[in-house]
């Protein structure tokens, strides 16, 4: 689940595709993640 994201200091809602920002992620699965690793979404619609 994500819990949080966070752009230049700031805790935001959402992220342009361009951007990159901090996310925490909790849940089953989230401690497997490793740092910096890069993850990307396809927009639900």
């Amino acid at each position: 689940m994500l819990t949080a994201i966070e752009w230049y200091g700031k805790q935001v809602e959402q992220l342009d595709t361009v951007h990159s920002g901090k996310v925490t992620l909790t849940g089953a699965g989230a401690a497997t993640l490793a740092e910096r690793e890069v993850l990307n979404s396809v927009p639900l619609h």
